[in-house]
């Protein structure tokens, strides 16, 4: 399960420390948390591409092929993420001050989002590894090195953000230092354990091959559209917090609250989605079309299940989980309501987000991103009318979750209805004998 959700856990510690020192923190690490991870979703998209490809080239039996693939997404990661850091770096308070009207919120933003910044080459090289483990299916070692920068990110955040055992008081300073060390760290286990790896023999990543633009077009074919889908998915979310900042500190606050207690409701489901990406694309690599239906029919009744527990142990009280991530009372009695409203969503979450992933599993990344596209634009629709139409209250902005999701539920559906009904035309024709 923990190599569903990666980088979440570091968001969600650093809300859990910062939500102890005021509501600027708060608000300030949601606004830069989801800016850095707008440019960790193009890395994600990338590796799912990645995964994708090489789950297909297993499932074809061609194992060979697979560490080309691996050494061309490397070079790539590499660049694209020094690339980044060094664009953008420099402009990043001139780029925060446009849209941040808080003068407190937008300077504790820029020291948060500078920092981050900096670890962003081994997030880069985390994502990396997730995507090959997760292609080749073995998974236990993505758990390994989430669990160690996970706990290692607890234990420093506890001392560098309030200034533990000698430490200095660094605040949100402190919490970003922590999160680029942690990356460090867990990009240095998979590197071990993959130099160490039977199986790297066996997949061809002992021999380091030359650049290929050849194998690289072959990822990025698939890759491109969802580093666009994913970008746009977390982006929505940075802007969405834009606009949530023009209502104040307090909103923003209360959001950053909700969005991380629904990023915990949501790890059975993005653990679920890498699953159906894998297993669909490798059944198309082995042209066993007719076999993805039947395997939904068991993953999407496991993916509601465990997603149903965790809002009802959730629902039976909500300011439990709400105090893990702040002593704030006030802002916590004033988040509960949006949580009781946000948490019906979460299971058209699950179903959409298990379509989305077989049409991407598919190899058809475009159709997903034109999907993602047409339920951003529902989405924003609603929440401009919500916020600056009707002036409606917080929790009803919150609603937007519902049309979101259900767009892409429907327009998902409509797609793979469309499809394997075409292909089980297709697979009739053929069958008949000839004349």
């Amino acid at each position: 399960m923990l190599s569903g959700f990666g980088q979440m856990i570091v968001n969600v510690t650093d809300t859990v420390f910062l939500g102890r020192l005021n509501e600027v923190a708060l608000g300030a690490s949601a606004i830069g948390g989801l800016l850095l991870a707008s440019f960790l979703m193009i890395s994600y998209g990338f590796s799912t591409g990645m995964q994708i490809v090489i789950a297909r080239k297993d499932g074809e039996g061609n194992r060979s092929e697979i560490g080309n693939v691996f050494w061309q997404s490397a070079y790539f990661k590499l660049f694209l993420s020094l690339m980044i850091v060094v664009v953008f770096l420099p402009f990043a308070p001139v780029f925060l001050e446009t849209f941040v009207t808080s003068r407190t919120v937008l300077a504790a933003c820029v020291t948060f989002i500078t920092i981050r910044l900096l670890g962003l080459p081994f997030a880069y090289a985390i994502s990396l590894f997730r995507g090959y483990y997760s292609g080749i299916g073995q998974t236990k070692i993505i758990s390994i090195a989430i669990g160690s920068f996970a706990v290692l990110n607890v234990f420093l955040n506890y001392l560098l953000v309030f200034g533990n055992w000698g430490f200095p008081r660094l605040e949100i300073a402190g919490s970003a230092i922590a999160s680029v060390i942690s990356e460090i760290v867990g990009a240095l286990v998979f590197l071990v354990y993959t130099l160490y790896s039977k199986s790297s023999k066996e997949f061809g990543l002992n021999i380091r091959p030359p650049y290929s633009w050849e194998v690289l077009s072959e990822v990025l074919e698939i890759s491109l559209p969802m580093m666009m889908q994913f970008f746009l998915a977390v982006g929505s979310w940075f802007a969405f917090f834009l606009i949530v900042e023009n209502l104040g500190e307090r909103s923003l606050a209360i959001s950053n609250l909700v969005r991380n207690v629904y990023m915990l409701l949501m790890i059975p489901i993005i653990a679920f989605s890498n699953t159906t990406n894998t297993v669909v694309s490798n059944l198309v690599g082995q042209n066993k079309i007719n076999e993805i239906i039947p395997t939904l029919k068991i993953i999407l009744p496991m993916n509601l299940g465990f997603t149903l527990i965790l809002v009802f142990l959730n629902l039976l009280n909500p300011s439990i989980l709400l105090g893990i991530y702040t002593n704030l009372d006030a802002v916590i009695n004033d988040s509960i309501t949006t949580i009781y409203i946000i948490s019906g969503s979460i299971f058209f979450f699950a179903l959409a987000n298990c379509c989305l992933s077989t049409v991407s599993g598919l190899g058809k990344t475009n159709v997903a991103l034109g999907i993602e596209a047409l339920t951003l634009v529902c989405y924003f629709l609603y929440t401009w009318l919500a916020v600056y139409v009707f002036h409606w209250s917080l929790e009803a902005v919150w609603c937007n979750e519902y049309v979101y999701f259900i767009s892409m539920l429907i327009i998902s559906m409509l797609y793979l209805w469309r499809y394997f009904s075409k292909s089980l035309v297709h697979q009739n024709e053929t069958s008949l004998p000839s004349a």
